[in-house]
């Protein structure tokens, strides 16, 4: 939220700017540490504890790693990990906030459109075998074992983290979510919660009118998906402090290696513990529950 606030006052340009002096400043911040390629696996493997057949949703940013190593290779460490029995998620979200594409009527492609939510996501739904669920603002691309029933039903439902989508299906097939130089912040899964209590959920985080999304498939076939999206205003959360506050440690940590940032989350878990709270009115949004009486 305070990005949007800082656009709110200087306007685009100098934002882009000041952003980007603030990410050369925490790269040359970063590079006084080393951290190799065997710090990474380390972190994954006995920190994050990253097992063959795991269900593994991933996290990135290249920038905050500051590591000297391609993202390809970062991505293909993440396969080889989980193995051929395993299976992969990575967010694959359009370049604007949800509501704002929507309402820009933008075709979102399967193939083609890029994903903005980190190079390692838009490497990792270019490599074979990998492929995107249907969704014009929350597509989740997936490799493994269990791609093609994660992804097969996301355009189906109008919220977009709902039983169909490849979010839920995850805490389903108890995944593990972890962040590879973002903190759990950006804990995408979360939303499962709202969307499983729908109007129960105590507070309001969607806007009002369902939209339609313009989208292409794989056949090249033109579909309209229409789907709720979220009200950034209503978007200010805490996953960090709830998950220190309400997870055991065991279970999920948000935490820093060598300056980089990380976490693991046990989806169900975090699923199980979210929904119990939040029908308690306790959930990881910051601001007051907003009364759905109209």
């Amino acid at each position: 939220m305070l990005k949007r606030h800082i656009k709110e006052i200087l306007g685009e340009h100098l934002t882009t700017r000041l952003q980007r002096a603030w990410t050369k400043r925490r790269q040359r911040w970063l590079s006084k540490v080393a951290f190799t390629e065997e710090d990474l696996l380390l972190v994954l493997t006995k920190i994050c504890k990253v097992r063959k057949g795991d269900v593994l949703f991933v996290h990135s940013s290249i920038a905050n790693l500051a590591i000297n190593m391609p993202p390809h290779k970062i991505v293909r460490l993440l396969m080889e990990l989980v193995g051929p029995d395993g299976t992969v998620l990575m967010p694959s979200y359009p370049k604007l906030t949800s509501y704002n594409f929507l309402k820009s009527g933008a075709t979102w492609d399967v193939r083609n459109t890029p994903s903005y939510s980190g190079l390692p996501t838009e490497i990792f739904r270019r490599m074979e075998n990998t492929k995107r669920s249907l969704h014009p603002t929350k597509s989740v691309a997936v490799w493994g074992a269990l791609r093609d029933g994660f992804i097969s039903e996301h355009h189906q439902d109008v919220r977009p983290y709902s039983a169909k989508s490849p979010y839920f299906k995850f805490v389903q097939n108890n995944g593990k979510a972890i962040g590879v130089g973002v903190s759990a912040r950006f804990l995408a899964f979360a939303h499962t919660i709202d969307d499983y209590l729908s109007d129960d959920f105590p507070v309001k985080v969607y806007h009002d009118e369902i939209l339609p999304g313009k989208v292409i498939d794989y056949q090249g076939n033109q579909l309209i998906v229409p789907t709720l999206a979220h009200d950034v205003k209503k978007l200010r959360t805490d996953a960090v402090g709830f998950i220190k506050k309400y997870i055991p440690k065991e279970k999920a940590h948000s935490f820093s290696y060598k300056r980089r940032d990380f976490f693991y989350v046990d989806a169900k878990t975090f699923f199980d513990m979210g929904l119990k709270l939040a029908r308690d009115g306790i959930t990881i949004y910051t601001r007051a529950p907003v009364s759905r009486k109209f």
